[in-house]
Order: structure tokens, then C-alpha cells, then sequence
């Protein structure tokens, strides 16, 4: 300080540089102590490393000894308690005897050389003179297999005592495996000596006064080598980066061997009912993992012999290094340290003014060299205002990334998210939950690779074709109502997906999706396509069966029908005139039910439509007052029809289904009223025509009115017995109405009658004096003579018979065909001026041979004569060119118009 006389006077009074003059002198002694005491604790490491080092040649005569050891006491077992069975284990004893002498002598030479400075040293001293002991008393007919496992005991507490404190190979090598060998080495001994046991009985059994005890005794060993070798192998994975090749594949092996012990134990001992293993074969397969644990031994003996090696070798090389370093360290210090102090002072005090700046968020500052007093002051000031500012803006950014994840975690979607490299940078819960993957093997990883790389087809999908990387590679989001993804078990998982790209500073950083599991969807779509499947069929079936049905029931209704319209015709008494009235009335009752049947499976299956055209309602109403005034005077009823004012429009609407509708209603009322009237009224009221059937018939009680419109459904079985009907009218007049847009409803009294209205919209069409009127209903015809020759194609005698007399009764000439071949043939032998077609009929069709007729003669008319009358069989004759339709029963006055039309008079 002498030479220097103003080396202070260089630094402001007061300020930083001063201080740290000062200081550093006082400092530079406790740092020449630090130095010392550094150098002290390494060779004081290196003292216990290589004291470990000396300690650690004690494990191999050590391992001897107790392999010995726990052999013979196995064999002796088997010798001494079943003498003379088994010589293999005699032969075998005084070998053991002589080695286990020769180890216990090594180890007492060792014993001289223990240091003393080892803290276990007079423990390892006590247990060494406790095993010479036992193992004295042991020899010679003193044998005692209590105080032979005491041996074994105190040969495994040595091994452990060698080193208190140690590392994870350490403790493997001096606890863990000593430990699972002398488990194993008495379950070796045990399951020999219970199958010795049991070969003396010369039953090959166990005798069962010892079965219990022994296998207790066996079971038990079996379950603590089990949770000893589970602690190895725990111990052995926490080391695993630590591990060689070798050392890995014995514990490959020792785990077969150990499984094999046990299903040994298990299927020829605890579970067998005779046994067939021989103690030695048993011995032998036992001491497998026995040997397999002593290579693991000397293989990790060895690891750690050299992981010592090379930590003293570290740590000299370090401790010169450090005395290398600390001396040009503290050289170099003393002569620098008066020329950095001033630059580090200005040094601080930049610091601390360009760390006000960030802290006051500005970040273009520049920095001031200027030198003030109080550096360290201003800076921890400086410091302590950005920490303020970076955690309220960590616990900003902490809480959001907590309501993130709570968001995520609590969506039944999976959502993950993948950087602009594809690789996976985020997943929920749910998404873990939904491809059975734990984040952990995820992420970091390509994501499509793993998860989507295929189809369930093995198609394979390239990343160009991902949605995910689509939207990372074009910036924009995709959606995909169905894709796969792959399970970590195999099976493909369908779903669908939403993928939007992630952006930063304009420029795309990745992509995050959302999917969800639509497996139920799948398969509700699948069950939902069979339904449909099935119920198109189950429609065909229907439809098929009705036209089929239709068809036999119209034919002999034809016949019936006709037959009696021509007896009509002619002269009878009244008892005759009365049965054929009798039986054409039942044969319309049963047309009428085939008409109701198929009606009611166009409006279930949803096939019924309604026409729009104009019609004369004045002229229904008088055809109504026809058709039934002559039903009502026979059965003594009287029957009005009354109007608000007679109707001066044509109406729009379907006058077939309004006129079915009101012959319902009106049949009904007939059929249930005994005596007094009916009165068919109708009105227009606020833009909805009604129509209503008033009678004076049975009447209904209440309850009965809310089932009266369902199918097959009527009063009550009574009803039906003493009236008779279907029950089908009044369901269908009930659908037509709301098809047509309007209502059906009643209002009915028990005993007092009933009331029956029809509601339709009111669409009035031209004034009915306008010259373009057209009613749609049409008059009755007169019976007229025609000229011509017709021919008839039919398949039934009866119906061929009826249809001649009807046409011969109209002047035509008639020529029969029985089948579509016959038919075809007569037109090509003379011309016809008409053709009557039946359309079902054997050999060949109607609708074949109408197309081949066509093909040589567009010109000549060919009507549908038939009793297929669906729309469906109306449309396959009209795509081979017919040229009309009538259905079968034959409406005669339907019959003349049509060949009026294509014939004339």
C-alpha cells in the first residue's frame, strides 16, 4: 500500500470502486483458505474411492461363499433326512465342505487387511467370526438347517456392510441380488427335499399329514423371490443408460429362468396331483437363476470396479486441473483486477440504466456511459422493477395457459396440435383417451406417420393428402366428415375432423384439429340403411302380394258381376230379380273391400296422389241423390239433400276421392240406421267447403268416437257382427281428406244418430255458364249399336264367354285369343279394328305381346282389359303403346265410351 500511495485516491470517495478495492483485499485471504479446503475435499473423495475400491475385492470370495453355502445346505437337507435315496447329494457335500473351508480361510486374510477407518469395519469383523462359528457347528451330525440359514444370513450381512453409503450399482451388487439369490437358493432347497419327501413314500405322492406345511412353506419362498426379483428389476431399470449389452441379456435370460423356476414350482409341485420331476432334475433347473444372478454380479462387479477407476482417475485430473487454474486464476486476478475495476463499475452502472429501460418497456434506449455514484443501489432497484413487471406478465401467460388446458382437458373431442414440421406439439385428454397413446409417446414425434399413415384398406395416405398438413401447407382450415385414424392397438378408429392452421406474423407456425369418435354414427348410419333396405322390400313384398291379390279376387268378381248385369237385362220374376240384385250387391261389397284394401296401402306407403281438376259439384251432388235414392226407398229411410245455395262455379279438387269420401259417410249412415232419414247438406263457410251426412241412426257413446277412424276399427264387436264391414272406410275417407287438405269429423250421441262432416278447401274454378266448362263427372251413357271387329285376348273361359256376350250385345264381331302367342298370331292372320288385351295371362303376356304387335302396327288400338290395376301396371302398358286402360270388374258403361271413341257408331 506504501508503494502506491494514491491508488485510492484514483476511484470517487464514496462510490463503488473504492468498496471493491477495499474489499477485494480482505477477500483475497478466505479465498487462498477456499482454495485450500477445495483441494483437501478432493483428495479426501479420492481417499473413499479408492477405500471403496479395496473394499470391493471382498464380493467375489464373498458371492463364493455363499453360493456354497446355500448349495449345501440344499444338498444336505436332501442328505440327511433321506439317506441313502439320493447319492448324487452326498457325492456332492464334501466337495462343498472343502471349498467353503478354503473361502472362509480367504476371507480371514482379508480381514487383516480391512481399514480402519472404514465405519462397518468391526461389524464385517463380528459377522465373520459369527459365520466361522456357525459354519463349525454345522459339520459332522451338528447339522442344523436354522442355524445353516443364520450363516447364510450373516454371509448376505456382511455383503452388505461393505459399503453403507453407495450408489444404485453398489446397492444392487451388495443387497439386492445376495438377497434374491438366497431366496431362490431356498426355494431350490425346498422343492427338492418335498419331491425327495415324496419319492420315499414309494406312493410317488406326498404324504398328506406334511403336504399342507410343505407347500405352504414352498409357496411362500415362491412369493417372496417374486417381490425380490421385482426389486431388482426395478433397481436395474432406474440404472438402465448405465447398463452394457451383456449385462442387459443375462437379465433378459435370469427373467425366463425365474419364470420357469416358478411355472416349474407351480405345475409339478403346488399344482400337480402326482409328481413326476426327480429332486435332482429339480435342483439342477433351480440353480439356473442361481447362476445367471452370480453373472450379473460379476458383471456389475466389474462395471463398478471400473466406474471407480475412471471417477479417481477424474478426480485427480481435476484437482490438478483446479490447482492449475485457482493459481493462474489468482495471478491473473491480482494484475487485472485494478485494470477491470473501473470498466466494471461503468460496466454496472450501464446495466443498471439499460435495465430501467426494459423495465419501463422501452427498448429503443440507448445506453448512457455517464458515471454516478450508488451503481449496485440503482441496479437492484432497476432489477427488482422488471421482476415485478416479467411475473405479473408470467402469472398473465400462466393463467391463460391453465384455462387452456382446463378448456382442452374438459372437451369429449380430441384435439392436438402439430408445428409446421407436422410433429406433434400438443394433445388433450380426450385425444389420449380416443387413440389409447399417453402424450409421452407422442410428443416431438410425426404425427400422421403414427397415426395416419393408412387406410383400414392399407391404403396409403401421404402427408400431402392429410388434413392437418394441408393446413399447415396452404393456410387454410379443412374438414372431413369422415377420415381414420389408427389406435394404438391396431384396430382403425373412424372420425371426423376440422383442421385450421396456426399463425404467426402472417406466416403459418403450424395447424391444431379437433376430432371426435363417429363409430355409433357409422353404425347407425349401417342400421339405418338396413331399416331401409328392409322396409323397401318389405314395401315390394306388400305391393306384390296386394296386385297379386288384387288380380284373383277381380277375376272372379268379373264374372260374378257380369254376369249378373246381363241377367238383369233380362225378363224375371221378382224372386229371381231378387237373388241376382243379391248376388251382384255382394259382389260389389267385395270389389268395394279390394278397392279399400289397396287404397289403404297407397296412403300408407305414401303413394296416393290427389288430381286437381275442375269439376260441377252440383252434378256430384245429383249423382250421389241417384245412386242411393232407390237403396234408401227399399229400406224404408228417407234420404235429402240440402244446399246453402246452389254452387255457380266449377270447384278444383278430386271429385273420384270427394265422391269415395261422401259414399263412405252416406253408406255408413245407410248401414246403421234402421228407420227414419239421412240428409246430405253442404255449405261454403269462410273459404272451406263442407259437406255433411246427417242420420237418425244408433248413434255412438263418446269413448268409442276417439278410436272410430283407425283401421279395422268399429264400434264394437257387436257392430260388426250384426251390420258387418270392414272397418277400413271411415280410415280411409279420414286420410283422403287430409291429403285433399281437409278434415273428416263426427259428432254422435248414443241412441240419437250420428253426424258426419267433410272439410275440403273451397277453390271455385269459371262461372259454370262459361263456354269452356268441362264437369269432370261424367252422365250415363244409352246402350248403342257399334260396328266392327274386335279382338280379345283372355285366359279364362268364363271372362272370354262374358266379354264376347257383352261386346256381341253392342253389334261387334268378336275373335278370342287364350294367351299373348294366340293373340299376336290372329292380328297377324286378319286386321282387327280393336284389340281388348288381358295383361296376365300364361305362355306370354299382355304387355309382351303388345310390343310385338306395336312393331308391325302402330295404328290399331290396343286397350288394357285387366284386372292388374295398380299405377304401376298402367304405366308398364303405356311404355309398350297402349292405347287405354280399363280395369276389371268391367264397367260397362266405361267400356262402350272407350270403343265409341276408337270405333265409333
Amino acid at each position: 500500500m506504501n508503494r502506491h500511495p494514491n491508488l485510492l485516491n484514483r476511484f470517487p470517495k464514496g462510490g463503488m470502486g473504492r468498496s471493491l478495492l477495499l474489499s477485494g483485499g480482505i477477500l483475497l485471504l478466505p479465498l487462498l483458505m477456499l482454495f485450500s479446503q477445495t483441494l483437501w475435499e478432493r483428495k479426501s473423495e479420492i481417499d473413499t474411492l479408492q477405500q471403496q475400491q479395496q473394499i470391493l475385492g471382498w464380493i467375489s470370495p464373498l458371492y463364493s461363499a455363499l453360493d456354497q453355502a446355500t448349495q449345501y445346505r440344499g444338498l444336505r437337507e436332501i442328505s440327511i433326512h433321506y439317506p441313502g435315496h439320493y447319492d448324487f447329494a452326498e457325492e456332492h457335500l464334501t466337495t462343498l465342505e472343502q471349498q467353503l473351508d478354503t473361502q472362509l480361510e480367504q476371507l480371514k486374510n482379508l480381514q487383516e487387511k480391512l481399514p480402519t477407518s472404514l465405519a462397518s469395519t468391526q461389524e464385517i469383523e463380528r459377522s465373520l467370526h459369527r459365520i466361522e462359528a456357525l459354519w463349525l457347528q454345522q459339520q459332522g451330525d451338528e447339522f442344523s438347517f436354522i442355524e445353516m440359514g443364520n450363516l447364510v444370513k450373516h454371509i448376505n450381512h456382511t455383503i452388505a456392510q461393505l459399503l453403507p453409503e453407495r450408489s444404485g450399482h453398489q446397492h444392487i451388487l451388495l443387497q439386492d441380488i445376495p438377497n434374491l439369490r438366497e431366496v431362490m437358493a431356498q426355494l431350490r432347497g425346498a422343492g427338492s427335499g418335498y419331491i425327495a419327501r415324496a419319492a420315499s413314500d414309494n406312493h410317488n405322492v406326498v404324504r398328506e399329514d406334511e403336504e399342507d406345511l410343505l407347500l405352504q412353506r414352498i409357496e411362500r419362498t415362491l412369493w417372496d423371490s417374486e417381490n425380490q426379483f421385482i426389486r431388482l428389476r426395478l433397481s436395474l431399470e432406474d440404472e438402465g443408460d448405465n447398463l452394457n449389452e451383456r449385462t442387459l441379456s443375462i437379465l433378459g435370460e435370469l427373467v425366463n429362468q425365474i419364470q420357469g423356476v416358478r411355472d416349474l414350482v407351480k405345475w409339478e409341485l403346488v399344482d400337480a396331483a402326482i409328481i413326476s420331476l426327480s429332486p435332482e432334475g429339480f435342483f439342477e433347473d433351480a440353480s439356473e437363476p442361481i447362476y445367471l444372478l452370480h453373472l450379473l454380479a460379476t458383471d456389475l462387479h466389474q462395471l463398478i470396479q471400473q466406474e471407480l477407476k475412471e471417477t479417481i482417475n477424474q478426480k485427480i485430473t481435476e484437482s490438478i486441473f483446479l490447482v492449475i487454474v485457482l493459481l493462474l486464476a489468482l495471478i491473473l486476478s491480482i494484475l487485472l483486477a485494478f485494470l477491470q475495476l473501473r470498466r466494471v463499475v461503468l460496466g454496472l452502472h450501464t446495466a443498471a440504466h439499460q435495465l430501467q429501460a426494459i423495465g419501463a418497456g422501452n427498448f429503443e434506449e440507448q445506453i448512457d456511459i455517464a458515471h454516478n455514484q450508488g451503481e449496485v443501489t440503482a441496479l437492484l432497484e432497476s432489477i427488482q422493477e422488471t421482476q415485478t413487471r416479467l411475473k405479473e406478465s408470467y402469472t398473465q401467460l400462466e393463467s391463460a395457459r391453465r384455462f387452456s388446458e382446463s378448456l382442452t382437458s374438459s372437451m369429449e373431442d380430441g384435439v392436438y396440435a402439430l408445428d409446421q414440421d407436422g410433429m406433434l406439439i400438443f394433445i388433450n385428454r380426450a385425444a389420449e383417451t380416443l387413440l389409447g397413446y399417453h402424450h409421452t409417446a407422442l410428443l416431438g414425434k410425426n404425427f400422421h406417420d403414427i397415426i395416419h399413415a393408412r387406410h383400414p384398406d392399407g391404403t396409403v395416405i401421404s402427408a400431402a393428402d392429410c388434413p392437418t398438413h394441408k393446413s399447415i401447407a396452404q393456410g387454410k382450415s379443412y374438414y372431413t366428415d369422415q377420415d381414420w385414424f389408427k389406435h394404438h392397438d391396431g384396430h382403425f378408429l373412424p372420425v371426423e375432423l376440422s383442421a385450421t392452421p396456426l399463425t404467426t406474423d402472417n406466416s403459418t407456425s403450424g395447424s391444431v384439429a379437433v376430432f371426435r369418435d363417429i363409430s355409433k354414427r357409422i353404425e347407425m348410419e349401417q342400421q339405418l340403411r338396413t331399416a331401409l333396405e328392409d322396409a323397401q322390400q318389405a314395401s315390394i313384398s306388400k305391393d306384390e302380394f296386394l296386385a297379386s291379390m288384387s288380380h284373383e279376387l277381380r277375376t272372379p268378381l268379373t264374372s260374378i258381376i257380369g254376369n249378373c248385369e246381363l241377367l238383369a237385362e233380362q225378363e224375371h220374376d221378382d224372386r229371381n230379380s231378387a237373388l241376382v240384385q243379391s248376388i251382384e250387391s255382394a259382389g260389389r261389397r267385395q270389389l268395394a273391400l279390394v278397392n279399400d284394401i289397396l287404397d289403404l296401402s297407397k296412403i300408407e306407403s305414401g303413394k296416393f296422389t290427389i288430381e286437381e281438376t275442375p269439376y260441377d259439384p252440383n252434378i256430384l251432388l245429383q249423382d250421389l241423390q241417384q245412386m242411393f235414392a232407390l237403396r234408401m226407398q227399399d229400406s224404408g229411410l228417407h234420404f235429402a239433400i240440402k244446399q246453402q245455395r246452389p254452387f255457380t262455379h266449377l270447384l278444383v279438387g278430386d271429385i273420384q276421392r270427394s265422391g269415395q269420401i261422401l259414399i263412405n259417410l252416406i253408406g255408413n249412415a245407410v248401414k246403421f240406421t234402421e228407420q227414419g232419414s239421412i240428409t246430405l247438406s253442404s255449405w261454403v263457410s269462410e273459404q272451406q267447403l263442407y259437406f255433411s251426412v246427417k242420420d237418425s241412426g244408433i248413434g255412438m257413446p263418446p269413448e268409442v268416437v276417439d278410436r272410430l277412424f283407425k283401421r279395422f276399427e268399429q264400434a264394437d264387436s257387436s257392430i260388426s257382427r250384426r251390420f258387418g264391414g270392414s272397418g277400413l272406410g271411415l280410415y280411409i275417407s279420414f286420410h283422403l281428406a287430409q291429403l285433399m287438405g281437409g278434415t273428416v269429423t263426427v259428432e254422435s250421441e248414443d241412441g240419437q244418430g250420428s253426424t258426419f262432416t267433410l272439410r275440403l278447401p273451397y277453390r271455385p274454378g269459371k262461372p259454370l255458364n262459361s263456354p269452356q266448362q268441362k264437369p269432370s263427372t261424367q252422365k250415363r251413357t244409352t246402350k248403342i249399336q257399334l260396328q266392327g271387329t274386335v279382338l280379345v285376348a283372355e285366359d279364362t273361359p268364363e271372362l272370354q264367354l262374358l266379354e264376347r256376350r257383352i261386346l256381341e250385345s253392342m253389334g261387334l264381331t268378336v275373335t278370342t285369343a287364350n294367351n299373348g302367342i294366340e293373340a299376336v298370331a290372329r292380328e297377324a292372320e286378319q286386321p282387327f279394328d280393336l284389340i281388348l288385351m288381358d295383361m296376365q295371362m300364361p305362355e306370354m303376356d299382355g304387355i309382351e305381346a303388345t310390343q310385338q304387335i306395336r312393331a308391325r302396327n302402330s295404328e290399331i288400338p290396343i286397350i288394357a282389359l285387366t284386372a292388374n290395376v295398380l299405377q304401376k301396371h298402367r304405366d308398364a302398358f303405356d311404355a309398350v303403346g297402349g292405347s287405354g286402360f280399363i280395369g276389371k270388374p268391367i264397367d260397362r258403361q266405361e267400356l262402350q265410351q272407350t270403343l265409341t271413341r276408337f270405333i265409333g257408331t
